[in-house]
């Protein structure tokens, strides 16, 4: 059986972790897994307690299943890093020195990579325990549904890959290390970037044993400690968000991850001492950036490319999160995306048939003959809306001008023909809703409006047949 499982490393950082390392490191060992297939690296980050004792008497006793690297404090990344680069298993698993394995975790796991070749990294629910392993809380992940697949953008919205429970392919080393020197999660940086080069799995079972025990990095922080994490947090989210694409999730996916990185910008605030204390540091370059990419969404945006200007706005408010145009351009593309009803904001076309012609106020106004001939060859298509945009300048001046055209147009008072005018202005979201709400454009300019069909008074039996109305 065992020249049929790939070779295992278990990768266990330690700083000043005398009380608990030793029971990770037996944890390792004694896994339900062939011995032969399975050794530990693990690398003493500059401890200055009695962590360097304990490691030199376990690897005495090891079998030579145990090897022990030194280095000066350089940080949990460092030491993930320096462990992984000699480690000689196919599979790498992190261990952290106050965690704990359950005997069947390795195999469970190390048996799903090797069934399914497309994952490159497996992570699990962990049982939280306290510093004598009794259990405080069954399960870490209950009523979540863990991220799966190409999913980064997913994994962007919380670290839910947390440490102890993640194993992943040695051959994907080159794509994950170094980890830049800014970064603070390893674990989560480790989710993230295999989830942008393969695929990731859950494995609900065995959970590993995630103990607490008051001098945890994040679990259980409070005030000013909580703070900080929050805005390591906001700096790893930053880093995906300011270059994200399509390839890691859904638009609806990047605007979750976006979401979450708001509400944590919203913590980190309510937590500052001084309202003038800001979670994120933003650059000059940094905001000219936003605004340029804001500019190249707001674009899309009107020609109602929403999951492109979405992703756009996204990279732009991570790139200044301060930016106005951006913020509220996510919130418009959101909301006029499917499923967007329950994002507030202006409905233009709540009352509109299934249909919507889109036509321009001014131009029905400088050319009367565009309202006549739409009126005279759509009558009866009573399943089609045309929306007249009136929408800038003075609503009471565009409804003086209007209206005579629309009467003479016999546009109104006709029960043959659905007409919607739009006076007064409309914001982002009401805009972007009417973008995306629109089928066709009726306009002698193939240039106006949103992308899409466009028909002008010589192609209406075309447009007629499109929307699918009543015989011509």
């Amino acid at each position: 059986m065992a020249g049929t499982l790939p070779r295992v490393t278990a990768l266990i950082p330690v700083f000043d972790g005398e009380r608990f390392v030793e029971r990770a490191i037996a944890s390792a060992l004694e896994q339900d897994y062939p011995s032969e297939l399975l050794d530990v690296v693990v690398v003493d980050d500059g401890s200055s307690d009695g962590t360097p004792a304990i490691l030199e008497r376990v690897a005495a006793s090891s079998a030579g299943r145990v090897q022990i690297l030194t280095q000066r404090n350089s940080g949990n990344p460092a030491a993930v890093a320096r462990a992984a680069a000699v480690a000689r298993g196919d599979l790498l698993a992190l261990l952290d020195a106050d965690d704990a394995w359950e005997p069947t975790k390795t195999r469970r796991q190390a048996e799903l990579l090797a069934e399914r070749a497309h994952v490159g990294l497996v992570y699990g629910d962990m049982r939280v325990i306290d510093a004598d392993e009794r259990v405080i809380q069954e399960s870490w992940l209950d009523g979540e549904i863990p991220p799966e697949g190409r999913c980064a953008a997913r994994l962007l919205a919380g670290n839910v890959a947390t440490a102890s429970s993640v194993m992943f392919r040695a051959n994907l080393r080159d794509a994950l290390f170094p980890v830049p020197a800014d970064v603070a999660y390893t674990d989560w940086w480790l989710a993230v970037r295999v989830a942008e080069v393969a695929e990731v799995a859950y494995l609900a079972e065995p959970r590993t044993l995630y103990r607490f025990h008051g001098k945890n990095q994040t679990l259980g922080t409070t005030g000013g400690a909580r703070r900080r994490e929050l805005c390591k947090t906001l700096a790893f989210q930053r880093r995906f968000l300011r270059t994200i694409g399509p390839e890691s999730g859904s638009a609806r996916e990047i605007a979750a991850a976006w979401e979450a990185f708001e509400t944590f910008t919203r913590d980190a605030i309510g937590l500052s001492a001084s309202p003038f204390e800001m979670p994120v540091d933003v650059s000059d370059a940094d905001r000219a950036v936003a605004r340029a990419e804001a500019v190249v969404a707001a674009a899309q945006l009107e020609r109602g490319e929403l999951d492109a200007a979405l992703i756009g706005f996204v990279r732009a408010a991570a790139a200044d999160p301060w930016l106005e145009q951006a913020r509220d351009g996510v919130m418009a593309a959101l909301a006029a995306s499917p499923g967007g009803a329950c994002v507030p904001g202006q409905t233009p076309l709540a009352q509109a048939r299934p249909f919507v012609v889109l036509a321009f106020a001014d131009e029905l106004i400088d050319d009367p003959a565009l309202a006549g001939d739409y009126a005279q060859r759509m009558a009866g298509a009573d399943h089609v809306t045309l929306a007249i945009d009136a929408s800038d300048g003075d609503p009471v001046l565009a409804v003086e001008r209007l209206a005579p055209v629309l009467v003479e147009a016999e546009l109104v008072g006709n029960d043959a023909i659905d007409v919607l005018a739009l006076v007064g202005p409309l914001d982002a979201v009401g805009r972007a809703r009417l973008v995306a709400g629109t089928h066709a454009v009726y306009s002698r300019s193939a240039e106006r409006g949103p992308a899409g069909p466009h028909f002008g008074p010589g192609e209406l039996g075309e447009l007629r047949r499109l929307s699918g109305g009543a015989r011509i």
